[in-house]
């Protein structure tokens, strides 16, 4: 095993960003599914801790992926039963608890380090599944459940702001959890320890070692920035185009995450080119967002909110107040 890049004895190093994305999604499975839901998976985890507990590790494997199943049909059948909601929203609701609970069982898997030893390629494939996909079935989920806890029009901004959490968890490049880097980088020079400690670094960072390909981040980035302003554009189609205060809000929605991808840390990875065209797309990418943004801003919340206090005659009024945003940026 010493000469191979996947190492089964490494633990999966990416719980607490899995369960940013996961736990959440489960958590509104069951206040929408009620007391069965909660039941189901309160008993059946109870289950599988305790034959962990007394290392039966295989019963305890069975019994979650057999929790997650019971949960998901029991799900499925309290919406068939009691919801009258509109049946295309019974079927979003069915497909992406089914994906939520896909993906919690993958995830639970690679918590039992014989799933590692025994079964290598299932490890790795799964562990890409979980962060590759966790992000697309969160935002379905999150969307349709923010739709119970507040109120319509502010679905978008709430979504926004949970996308691009999600985002800096699961978008930036992530180096697989078994990837076994020493294997990857042989000794330089006689295995000098400075060329060898630079080599092991630089094979870590290679795509072959990262879990998300530029696809994958690619797919991510553009549910964080168009997811938002999409689900602000269904809810408010019939007046979209007659009230301005609505075109400042989709240009809000859509660059205040455009912004806050382009400033993250290798937040745009993903962009075709070389470093220097990487750096002029992001640098173009951050003037844009930031322009936009701030016209929504003064659009949607100065003068739709503050325009009372604003003394001004039009058009001095959007010039002081243009100057005063542009400026402070």
């Amino acid at each position: 095993m010493a000469t191979t890049r996947f190492n089964p004895n490494q633990d999966f190093a990416y719980n607490a960003r899995v369960a940013i994305a996961l736990i959440p999604c489960l958590a509104t499975g069951a206040a929408i599914g009620g007391s069965s839901v909660i039941t189901v998976l309160s008993l059946g985890f109870m289950v599988a801790y305790i034959m962990d507990s007394l290392s039966y590790r295989e019963g305890s494997f069975t019994c979650s992926w057999l929790t997650l199943i019971a949960t998901d049909v029991a799900f499925a059948v309290t919406l068939l039963t009691t919801s009258e909601a509109n049946v295309w929203i019974l079927i979003c609701l069915m497909l992406g608890m089914g994906a939520v609970v896909a993906l919690s069982g993958m995830w639970v898997s690679l918590q039992f380090k014989w799933i590692h030893m025994q079964h290598p390629a299932v490890a790795l494939v799964f562990e890409r599944c979980v962060i590759t996909a966790a992000l697309p079935a969160a935002a379905m989920m999150h969307t349709l459940g923010l739709a119970v806890l507040v109120a319509p029009g502010d679905v978008p901004y709430y979504l926004a702001a949970i996308l691009c959490i999600l985002y800096a968890a699961l978008g930036t490049p992530l180096v697989s959890s078994f990837h076994n880097a020493r294997a990857a980088a042989p000794a330089i020079g006689g295995g000098s320890p400075g060329p060898r400690k630079a080599a092991v670094r630089a094979a870590a960072t290679t795509p072959a070692a990262l879990v998300q390909g530029k696809s994958d981040a690619a797919l991510m980035a553009f549910l964080t920035l168009a997811l938002p302003a999409a689900v602000y554009a269904s809810i408010h189609w019939v007046v979209l185009w007659r009230q301005p205060v609505h075109v400042y809000s989709l240009l809000l929605l859509g660059c205040v995450p455009a912004l806050a991808v382009a400033l993250m840390p290798q937040g745009l990875w993903w962009l075709p080119g070389g470093p220097r065209a990487q750096r002029l797309a992001r640098n173009t990418i951050v003037v844009v967002a930031l322009a936009g943004a701030l016209v929504g801003l003064e659009g949607r919340v100065i003068f739709h909110s503050f325009r009372q206090y604003i003394k001004l005659q039009p058009p001095w009024d959007w010039v002081a107040v243009s100057l005063a945003l542009f400026g402070t940026a």
